[in-house]
Protein backbone atom coordinates (compact mmCIF):
# COMPACT_ATOMS: atom_id res chain seq x y z
CA UNK A 1 0.00 0.00 0.00
CA UNK A 2 1.15 4.08 -0.56
CA UNK A 3 1.78 5.35 2.52
CA UNK A 4 -0.50 9.10 2.71
CA UNK A 5 2.08 11.03 4.24
CA UNK A 6 0.28 13.83 4.61
CA UNK A 7 -2.54 11.68 6.88
CA UNK A 8 -0.10 10.76 9.21
CA UNK A 9 1.15 14.07 9.72
CA UNK A 10 -2.35 14.87 11.02
CA UNK A 11 -2.11 11.25 12.81
CA UNK A 12 0.73 12.52 14.62
CA UNK A 13 -0.44 16.34 15.10
CA UNK A 14 -3.13 14.76 16.68
CA UNK A 15 -1.44 12.79 19.22
CA UNK A 16 1.00 15.61 19.77
CA UNK A 17 -2.28 17.91 20.80
CA UNK A 18 -3.98 15.17 22.74
CA UNK A 19 -0.50 14.46 24.56
CA UNK A 20 -0.26 18.38 25.32
CA UNK A 21 -4.42 19.26 26.61
CA UNK A 22 -4.28 17.08 29.58
CA UNK A 23 -1.87 18.86 31.13
CA UNK A 24 -2.78 22.17 30.43
CA UNK A 25 -6.37 24.30 30.87
CA UNK A 26 -7.97 24.71 27.64
CA UNK A 27 -11.07 26.97 27.47
CA UNK A 28 -13.28 27.99 24.62
CA UNK A 29 -14.89 31.28 24.66
CA UNK A 30 -18.44 31.88 24.52
CA UNK A 31 -18.82 34.52 21.26
CA UNK A 32 -17.96 32.62 17.39
CA UNK A 33 -14.07 33.24 16.81
CA UNK A 34 -12.29 32.55 13.47
CA UNK A 35 -8.71 34.01 14.79
CA UNK A 36 -5.62 32.97 16.19
CA UNK A 37 -3.35 34.10 18.52
CA UNK A 38 -0.13 34.14 20.96
CA UNK A 39 -1.31 36.10 24.23
CA UNK A 40 0.41 36.56 28.01
CA UNK A 41 -2.61 35.92 30.63
CA UNK A 42 -2.85 37.97 33.85
CA UNK A 43 -2.80 35.98 37.16
CA UNK A 44 -6.52 34.65 38.04
CA UNK A 45 -6.35 37.44 41.08
CA UNK A 46 -5.41 40.24 38.30
CA UNK A 47 -7.86 39.63 35.86
CA UNK A 48 -10.77 39.50 38.64
CA UNK A 49 -9.46 42.91 39.45
CA UNK A 50 -9.54 44.18 36.00
CA UNK A 51 -12.75 42.84 34.50
CA UNK A 52 -15.33 45.57 34.22
CA UNK A 53 -18.95 44.82 34.30
CA UNK A 54 -20.16 44.59 30.77
CA UNK A 55 -16.88 44.50 29.81
CA UNK A 56 -14.24 41.14 28.71
CA UNK A 57 -15.11 38.28 31.04
CA UNK A 58 -12.12 37.73 33.37
CA UNK A 59 -10.94 34.70 31.84
CA UNK A 60 -10.89 36.69 28.35
CA UNK A 61 -8.33 39.28 29.41
CA UNK A 62 -4.85 39.07 27.55
CA UNK A 63 -2.17 41.07 26.84
CA UNK A 64 -1.54 39.61 22.67
CA UNK A 65 2.10 38.68 21.57
CA UNK A 66 1.23 37.96 18.43
CA UNK A 67 -1.78 37.67 15.98
CA UNK A 68 -1.48 34.27 13.99
CA UNK A 69 -3.94 35.01 11.10
CA UNK A 70 -7.33 33.06 10.53
CA UNK A 71 -7.21 29.54 12.82
CA UNK A 72 -8.60 27.72 9.42
CA UNK A 73 -5.22 28.70 8.14
CA UNK A 74 -2.82 26.59 9.97
CA UNK A 75 -3.02 22.92 9.47
CA UNK A 76 -3.71 20.43 12.84
CA UNK A 77 0.21 19.65 12.33
CA UNK A 78 1.28 23.36 11.87
CA UNK A 79 -1.00 24.26 15.56
CA UNK A 80 0.66 21.19 17.13
CA UNK A 81 4.33 22.36 15.97
CA UNK A 82 3.50 25.91 17.38
CA UNK A 83 2.12 24.25 20.59
CA UNK A 84 4.97 22.20 21.06
CA UNK A 85 6.92 26.17 20.47
CA UNK A 86 5.05 27.55 22.50
CA UNK A 87 4.97 25.35 25.58
CA UNK A 88 9.36 25.26 25.25
CA UNK A 89 8.79 29.37 25.89
CA UNK A 90 6.83 29.40 28.39
CA UNK A 91 8.98 26.83 30.35
CA UNK A 92 11.91 29.74 29.72
CA UNK A 93 9.91 32.10 30.71
CA UNK A 94 8.85 32.92 34.68
CA UNK A 95 5.97 34.88 35.42
CA UNK A 96 5.80 38.45 34.21
CA UNK A 97 5.76 41.29 35.92
CA UNK A 98 4.26 44.57 34.16
CA UNK A 99 2.75 48.28 35.52
CA UNK A 100 -0.48 49.05 34.74
CA UNK A 101 0.19 52.94 34.19
CA UNK A 102 -2.81 54.31 31.40
CA UNK A 103 -6.20 54.06 30.53
CA UNK A 104 -7.36 54.61 26.87
CA UNK A 105 -9.76 54.14 23.97
CA UNK A 106 -8.21 52.26 21.30
CA UNK A 107 -9.88 53.11 17.63
CA UNK A 108 -12.03 55.22 18.67
CA UNK A 109 -13.78 55.60 15.76
CA UNK A 110 -13.60 52.47 14.44
CA UNK A 111 -15.35 49.25 14.57
CA UNK A 112 -14.47 48.26 17.68
CA UNK A 113 -13.47 50.82 19.82
CA UNK A 114 -12.18 49.14 23.17
CA UNK A 115 -10.82 50.85 26.80
CA UNK A 116 -7.89 49.35 27.46
CA UNK A 117 -5.49 49.12 30.22
CA UNK A 118 -1.85 49.89 29.00
CA UNK A 119 0.97 47.72 30.16
CA UNK A 120 4.74 48.25 30.14
CA UNK A 121 7.90 47.55 31.59
CA UNK A 122 11.28 46.39 30.87
CA UNK A 123 10.62 42.62 32.12
CA UNK A 124 7.04 42.42 29.46
CA UNK A 125 9.55 43.80 26.78
CA UNK A 126 12.07 41.18 27.13
CA UNK A 127 9.13 38.40 27.39
CA UNK A 128 7.98 39.96 24.05
CA UNK A 129 11.28 39.17 22.48
CA UNK A 130 11.23 35.65 24.18
CA UNK A 131 8.10 34.91 22.33
CA UNK A 132 8.33 36.04 18.79
CA UNK A 133 11.61 34.40 18.95
CA UNK A 134 10.03 31.27 19.76
CA UNK A 135 7.40 32.74 17.20
CA UNK A 136 10.63 32.89 13.98
CA UNK A 137 10.38 29.62 12.31
CA UNK A 138 6.18 30.01 11.79
CA UNK A 139 6.98 34.05 10.52
CA UNK A 140 6.05 33.06 7.09
CA UNK A 141 2.31 31.55 8.04
CA UNK A 142 2.11 35.01 10.13
CA UNK A 143 0.17 38.21 8.90
CA UNK A 144 2.50 41.15 9.11
CA UNK A 145 2.03 42.64 12.50
CA UNK A 146 1.34 46.06 13.94
CA UNK A 147 4.36 48.00 14.78
CA UNK A 148 5.35 49.18 17.09
CA UNK A 149 3.86 46.66 19.22
CA UNK A 150 0.86 48.01 21.55
CA UNK A 151 0.94 46.93 25.15
CA UNK A 152 -2.48 46.58 26.01
CA UNK A 153 -5.46 44.18 27.90
CA UNK A 154 -8.60 45.13 26.43
CA UNK A 155 -11.10 45.76 29.16
CA UNK A 156 -14.18 47.13 27.92
CA UNK A 157 -15.47 47.17 23.69
CA UNK A 158 -17.77 50.47 23.85
CA UNK A 159 -16.51 54.11 22.17
CA UNK A 160 -18.11 55.75 25.29
CA UNK A 161 -15.20 57.67 27.22
CA UNK A 162 -17.23 59.00 29.80
CA UNK A 163 -16.44 55.44 31.45
CA UNK A 164 -12.82 55.62 31.76
CA UNK A 165 -13.55 57.63 35.06
CA UNK A 166 -14.84 55.01 36.81
CA UNK A 167 -11.78 52.63 35.76
CA UNK A 168 -9.19 54.71 36.95
CA UNK A 169 -8.93 52.03 40.14
CA UNK A 170 -7.06 49.43 37.35
CA UNK A 171 -4.30 51.21 36.73
CA UNK A 172 -1.33 52.44 38.50
CA UNK A 173 -0.74 48.71 39.95
CA UNK A 174 1.46 46.16 39.22
CA UNK A 175 -0.07 43.07 36.77
CA UNK A 176 1.28 39.69 37.05
CA UNK A 177 0.89 37.25 33.81
CA UNK A 178 1.94 33.65 35.03
CA UNK A 179 0.21 31.93 31.69
CA UNK A 180 0.84 32.26 27.95
CA UNK A 181 -2.09 31.81 26.07
CA UNK A 182 -2.37 30.19 22.39
CA UNK A 183 -6.28 30.44 20.71
CA UNK A 184 -7.23 28.71 17.54
CA UNK A 185 -11.07 29.86 16.65
CA UNK A 186 -12.01 30.55 20.62
CA UNK A 187 -10.34 27.47 21.21
CA UNK A 188 -7.42 28.53 24.11
CA UNK A 189 -4.59 26.13 25.28
CA UNK A 190 -2.66 27.89 28.65
CA UNK A 191 0.59 27.04 29.07
CA UNK A 192 2.10 28.21 32.92
CA UNK A 193 4.96 30.34 32.64
CA UNK A 194 7.57 28.36 34.72
CA UNK A 195 11.14 29.84 33.95
CA UNK A 196 12.18 26.01 34.64
CA UNK A 197 14.11 25.89 31.41
CA UNK A 198 15.77 29.16 31.99
CA UNK A 199 16.64 27.95 35.32
CA UNK A 200 18.11 24.65 33.92
CA UNK A 201 19.92 26.02 31.64
CA UNK A 202 21.77 28.51 34.12
CA UNK A 203 22.63 25.61 36.58
CA UNK A 204 24.07 23.74 33.66
CA UNK A 205 26.19 26.99 32.37
CA UNK A 206 27.56 27.34 36.14
CA UNK A 207 28.64 23.76 36.25
CA UNK A 208 30.95 24.38 33.06
CA UNK A 209 31.95 27.63 34.06
CA UNK A 210 32.77 25.22 37.19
Amino acid sequence: PVLDTAQLARDVAGLVLAELKPQLAVTAADDAHTGAMVALVPSAEDAARLAVDGGEPADQLHATRAYLGEAASWSPEHQAALMTAMEQVAAELPPVEAEGFTLSIINPTGDSPVIALGVGGQTLAAAQDTVMAGLAPFAGSMPEQHAPHLEHISLQYTDDAGLIADLVDRSGQPVTFDRLRVAFAGVATDFPLTGEARTEAATAAALIAD
